[in-house]
């Protein structure tokens, strides 16, 4: 009988172990993405706004939590990842809006929107990967495997204390992308940019995106 109980405890902390591997590599990879934009900016001697360090102590302190089985890391990690997919599409929203109603082509829409996919400085490419890990942050953070595993053991009584704790992270981190993130970088980029959509002598719509956009908001 004991040796059962051993057999169905190892068992259990097998399942969590497996629970929790999406929080690990999502960690990884969130880790790995700050380090490398922030160290390729430093070693290209480009400026860098205190907001984005902000962001990302505070995103470090999500993720040394969740790693340490604290829930409020993790409702903090799943709360990033949303509000940075919702930024993101409410800016290509916005352009899109904006190109529409000036009479863009889908081609040149696409142009504009590469301007606040871009918005971390270092190119288009760059900004779609980003967006295809937030996308699979979501997939493997909410997931309620991984929120049984984290709170097994712990009191009920402290999760409302999790929760404002997450909140407060979440609030700070959404101050710092008010005023670096794809929305603010769009609303910049349309109001300094100027973008127009001028039609040549057959009726062709072309865009000009002179002056160019501001510093920080394109690759």
């Amino acid at each position: 009988m004991q040796e059962n109980a051993k057999t169905k405890e190892a068992a259990k902390d097998r399942i969590d172990l497996s629970a929790l591997s999406g929080v690990r590599v999502v960690a990884f990879l969130w880790v790995m993405d700050n380090v490398y934009w922030l160290t390729n900016r430093v070693a290209q001697g480009r400026s860098t706004p205190a907001e984005v360090f902000l962001a990302a102590m505070f995103m470090l302190a999500a993720i040394w939590a969740a790693l340490h089985h604290r829930r409020w890391g993790w409702y903090a990690m799943v709360g990033m990842t949303y509000i940075t997919i919702a930024d993101m599409a409410f800016a290509l929203a916005l352009v899109g809006v904006h190109g529409l109603r000036s009479g863009a082509s889908l081609a040149q829409i696409g142009q504009m929107m590469a301007v606040p996919i871009s918005f971390v400085g270092e190119g288009l490419v760059f900004g779609l990967l980003n967006i295809a890990l937030w996308v699979f942050s979501a997939f493997l953070l909410d997931v309620d495997r991984a929120y049984a595993a984290l709170a097994y053991g712990k009191r009920p009584a402290l999760a409302k204390a999790q929760l404002f704790i997450a909140a407060f992270v979440v609030m700070v981190y959404v101050v710092a992308l008010v005023n670096i993130g794809p929305t603010r970088t769009a609303i910049r980029y349309l109001k300094s940019s100027a973008p127009t959509f001028l039609r040549d002598a057959g009726g062709t719509p072309a865009l000009r995106l002179t002056p160019a956009p501001p510093p920080y908001a394109g690759a």
